[in-house]
């Protein structure tokens, strides 16, 4: 058996992330019930605690590798969290933020309540619904995504919910090469890679 921390610590280290043994027992908290849940609701066909651990958990916190995430601060929301990445495992990290975890299906919604209740994340908060929304204009500080649109549909898509200097974090597994709209900026990217798989995420600043 795989002492979940030590691996976690590992991969932090290798991505030159700054881990904090506190964010320890909710993360193992979230692998454990994706390990429950997911044979029943479709959450993730990865659901082995030392294989999601690398999959979704480090490929979540990976985006602390870009200045602009790790020192947002206000309030941020994750688009299409489904299983809640990289959304809960963020809000784990910048916990000083307050985290909307943007989910149309229900089922997903139970499950995102049942780890934020589990764990006792008091930062977190699932909206049952999908962007663009009347009830999410707010202008977020930080805008998350993995896998939901493609980076070029991401920005038209969260366009309504973002302010001036409001930062987007993009994944994907490699540079998209697309042409930003003019009201946006390319702050930072990192390539690397994880569990064999290549990696690129980048951060944008909404400049009008």
């Amino acid at each position: 058996v795989i002492s979940i921390g030590n691996e976690l610590s590992k991969h932090c280290k290798s991505l030159g992330i700054d881990y904090q043994p506190d964010w320890l027992a909710p993360i193992e908290e979230h692998l454990t019930l994706l390990s429950k849940w997911a044979p029943k609701i479709n959450l993730s066909s990865v659901t082995a605690p030392e294989q999601a651990l690398v999959r979704h958990v480090v490929d979540s916190l990976s985006l602390l590798q870009l200045d602009a995430v790790r020192e947002a601060s206000g309030c941020a929301v994750d688009i299409g969290s489904g299983a809640g990445f990289p959304g809960i495992p963020l809000s784990i990290a910048l916990s000083h933020m307050e985290w909307t975890l943007v989910e149309p299906r229900g089922k997903r919604g139970a499950f995102l309540n049942q780890v934020i209740f589990n764990t006792g994340l008091s930062n977190c908060t699932w909206f049952n619904g999908r962007v663009p929304h009347p009830d999410l204009e707010n202008d977020f500080d930080l805008v998350v995504s993995r896998a939901t649109f493609a980076p070029s549909d991401l920005i038209e898509q969260i366009e309504p919910i973002c302010g001036k200097d409001s930062v987007l974090a993009v994944m994907a597994a490699s540079d998209p090469r697309w042409t930003l709209p003019p009201s946006w900026r390319l702050l930072q990217t990192c390539e690397f890679e994880l569990g064999g798989a290549s990696r690129w995420i980048a951060a944008l600043r909404k400049e009008a």
